[in-house]
């Protein structure tokens, strides 16, 4: 009866020690930790490269498998289809990145490396883009398997970028010698109007770079004071000088004077055009020729210029 009861006591240990469907072992040589006969290989090291195992929690041992295309991942991160190696250094990695990227694998030409970010996203959806149970490679260590990954435009739309650049170029070309042909077709109605001007006596080319009208607006002599309109608005290409282009005419034009009401009237000539002494209309306001003085009024003379195209 002792007998029995001793063994009946070691069998109800037993079964408090290890319940059914619970196993658990640890394996000094690998470090490994063995659940429901699962193996949770190197906890500390997959820690230290961005993957968490818990060891109180079965997980399933991953094989590692090729994919028959690329996976996208949060829409922007696409996915090699298969592991690539396990590399001791990045710049061996980057050997093979370089041949892949080379031939546009998968059309491609911007495989690389992934962040830690990249990488934590991967081992969230590890089954579904075929990682294994290895340590895999990103750009804040040196080492692993690697998986490339690519976040730009595929070749495709690299090249169909490339073709709406092209086009948008040409375009701009065309737009722009469409633009050059209107300008000089501009000018050159301008020249045939500004040779017209001159040959029927309406202006007079200063050698300089404007064309003077022949005679004041507003009034009907070269000697009368024109009263100047407050909608005054010049036609064609004619406009008001300014007052450093009067000044500019006197000073290389020749003074004479010429009686006139019984005083001396101030004549300035030059390449045949003659303005008389007296204020002017500007664009900069009123400038009275021959005394640099701006004056203000109502009324002066206006003679026009055009620039020579």
């Amino acid at each position: 009866m002792k007998r029995i009861f001793l063994l009946l006591i070691v069998i109800a240990i037993k079964c408090v020690a290890y319940p059914q469907n619970y196993s658990g072992q640890y394996n000094n040589q690998t470090n490994n930790v063995i659940i429901n006969n699962q193996p949770v290989i190197e906890r500390v090291q997959y820690v230290e490269k961005y993957r968490t195992v818990y060891v109180d929690k079965p997980q399933p041992k991953r094989y590692a498998r090729t994919l028959s295309e690329p996976v996208c991942l949060l829409g922007s991160i696409w996915v090699y289809v298969a592991d690539l190696g396990d590399f001791k250094s990045q710049y061996d990695a980057k050997d093979i990145l370089n041949r892949l990227n080379a031939v546009g694998s998968h059309g491609r030409n911007n495989w690389r490396i992934p962040s830690p970010s990249e990488l934590a996203v991967m081992e969230q959806n590890a089954d579904k883009i075929g990682l294994g149970d290895g340590i895999y490679m990103a750009t804040s260590h040196k080492n692993g398997i690697l998986r490339p990954v690519s976040t730009g435009a595929s070749i495709e739309q690299q090249n169909a970028m490339r073709d709406y650049e092209r086009q948008k170029s040409e375009e701009e070309r065309r737009r722009l010698e469409a633009e050059r042909q209107r300008i000089n077709a501009e000018k050159n109605a301008r020249r045939n109007a500004q040779q017209n001007i001159i040959n029927t006596g309406q202006g007079i080319s200063d050698g300089v770079g404007l064309i003077w009208a022949t005679k004041n607006v507003g009034a009907s002599s070269l000697y009368e004071k024109g009263n100047i309109l407050v909608n005054y608005n010049p036609t064609q290409m004619w406009r008001l000088p300014s007052k450093q282009e009067l000044q500019d005419f006197v000073k290389q034009a020749t003074l004479t004077q010429q009686p006139y009401n019984g005083y001396l009237r101030k004549i300035y000539t030059h390449n045949g055009i003659s303005i008389i002494g007296g204020r002017y209309l500007t664009k900069d306001g009123y400038y009275d020729v021959g005394t640099n003085d701006g004056l203000s009024g109502t009324q002066g003379y206006v003679r026009l210029v055009q620039d020579i195209e």
